[in-house]
């Protein structure tokens, strides 16, 4: 195992938080920023479901479309959050899971609601300009 400084494993536990805050303040820029150029963002079902994925959005291009998508959505009204965090060092940069949970927020009715809950699978790169996301997978429970 790789071994990762303090430092390095705050900044990657940031750098999750910024992509959770952007999607949930709706900042499409802020979140196609937190991946390398070729970086992919995916779900997929359980294994009990049959593991198939979901959707995959790979590319700066891609992932800036699924991000504007959501903002268009949600319109700041969900709020992704992460706990569990184990972060790893592995040859050539990180590795960490996390669970997640996310909370739908109504606009009309200001009911919440939790459509997701599972497991990120994330790959960390360490570039010029720090860590960034290679690949985030959401596993979800069922």
């Amino acid at each position: 195992m790789t071994r990762l400084t303090v430092e390095d494993r705050i900044e990657i536990e940031e750098l999750i938080s910024r992509l959770c805050h952007a999607l949930d303040f709706s900042r499409p820029e802020d979140f196609v920023a937190v991946f390398v150029p070729h970086g992919a963002f995916q779900a997929r079902t359980s294994a009990r479901s049959g593991g198939a994925v979901r959707f995959r959005h790979e590319g700066h291009d891609r992932l800036r479309a699924f991000a504007d998508a959501a903002a268009a959505k949600r319109g700041g009204l969900g709020r992704h959050w992460t706990g569990n965090l184990v972060v790893r060092g592995v040859p050539g940069g990180a590795e960490a899971t996390s669970y997640v949970m996310f909370l739908e927020i109504d606009p009309g009715t200001g009911q919440r609601t939790i459509p997701l809950s599972g497991v990120h699978h994330d790959v960390f790169s360490r570039t010029e300009a720090g860590w960034r996301f290679v690949e985030r997978t959401i596993v979800a429970d069922f």
